[in-house]
């Protein structure tokens, strides 16, 4: 009930979690958008995170709600902070984990540069596991990492960077830790360091008016995002094509993403999911290739004792452990990356995808796919529609 979700929201802004107050906000709003408490309560969301602009819409919305009022008459009264005057850029930093997570904080890290009329920079740095951005796309900007490190004293947010740090990575840290995406959006300073996750759909109730991607749902603002910028490079485009050619080119395909090893572990539920994959592809017409994109030995061999030869895959490496294949000791980043980046590829242009969206893999497919007008199931909810105070 949007009530209970309004008061956690509540609950969450008086202590100062403001995006957990956002999330359940914005989760209220969409089954009672015209709610005039839980637009009251955007409205301080907005304007605690220095979005004046928001602030004063939502206020205005909940009129005639007595709190709306005075709250918009408290806002009128306060000093407005100053624009910035120089340009603008966004860090993109690596956070740490697998490489479509990785993607996800990229495409969320562009949806803020867009927001802020900022220049975007990705320095995936040594905590990344696969290696550097461009061995995977073209540079998003013409911008390069050295630029911004030749500046002269630039304003750098979040606290605790300066340009000797600006280079280094600091601990992974857990969703929730650090700043909230909202709070990046009012920031004066020059630049804006995301090495902490930053979602799409954090910032995409935030996007503003007149915007390019205002009003458009999750999953075209994913796509919107990742075809604007995100240039895959030409050996990895070749080597999607060339096996597409190859082996999936005699009829329409089904491709299947399903998750074993650690994920197991970190989503308890999915291993009981996955028995639920079979009854899927049952269903599916029997003449339909089956492409299989899977991190774990034993799966790719449950599918081939019971598909025979509609299966095929990739050579790509998998794991017979309950360690995750990135996680494993001497496996070569850049080269497991780049069969990431040729599966996915791969399943954008099957006929119909079968996944788990509690798998970033699963979930950054099955949305490009959506926007795309293409037939797409999941075991699971798609985890990055969601706000990430609910991941």
């Amino acid at each position: 009930m949007s009530g209970n979700d309004f008061a956690r929201a509540a609950d969450h802004l008086y202590r100062g979690r403001l995006a957990a107050a956002d999330g359940w906000c914005q989760r209220g709003l969409v089954a009672a958008p015209e709610d005039p408490a839980g637009l009251n309560l955007l409205g301080g969301i907005a304007a605690l995170a220095g979005l004046c602009a928001p602030a004063v819409r939502a206020f205005r919305s909940a009129l005639p709600l007595a709190a709306a009022r005075d709250n918009l008459q408290l806002l009128a009264e306060q000093e407005m902070p100053p624009l910035r005057s120089e340009a603008g850029f966004v860090l993109i930093k690596s956070w740490g984990y697998g490489f479509c997570a990785e993607l996800a904080h990229v495409l969320g890290g562009l949806l803020l540069a867009e927001i802020t009329g900022r220049t975007p920079v990705v320095q995936w740095g040594r905590r990344c596991l696969f290696g550097d951005f461009t061995g995977f796309f073209e540079p998003v900007s013409t911008a390069a990492f050295e630029s911004l490190t030749a500046l002269a004293n630039p304003g750098l947010f979040p606290a605790g960077w300066n340009l000797e740090t600006l280079g280094r990575d600091r601990p992974p840290r857990k969703l929730g830790e650090g700043p909230a995406a909202l709070e990046f959006l009012a920031r004066p300073e020059t630049i804006l360091i995301c090495d902490n996750f930053i979602g799409v759909a954090d910032l995409a109730p935030w996007i503003p008016p007149g915007h390019r991607l205002h009003g458009l749902d999750l999953p075209a603002c994913f796509k919107a995002l990742f075809d604007t910028w995100l240039r895959p490079r030409p050996e990895i485009t070749a080597a999607a094509a060339s096996f597409r050619a190859k082996h999936l080119s005699d009829g329409p395909v089904l491709a299947v993403h399903i998750r074993g090893s650690d994920k197991v572990l970190e989503v308890p539920d999915v291993g009981e999911a996955n028995w639920s994959y079979f009854a899927l592809i049952d269903a599916a017409p029997s003449d339909r290739r089956l492409f299989l994109m899977t991190d774990d030995d034993a799966l790719a061999r449950a599918f081939r004792s019971r598909y025979g030869a509609r299966l095929v895959m990739t050579d790509s490496r998998r794991t017979n452990d309950a360690t995750g294949i990135h996680h494993h000791a001497g496996v070569n980043g850049l080269a497991l990356g780049r069969e990431v980046m040729v599966d996915l590829l791969l399943a954008l242009e099957a006929e119909r995808f079968i996944g788990n969206g509690r798998s970033n893999v699963s979930a950054l497919i099955e949305a490009l796919r959506s926007a795309a007008g293409r037939e797409s199931a999941l075991v699971m909810e798609n985890q990055l529609l969601q706000h990430s105070c609910f991941l």
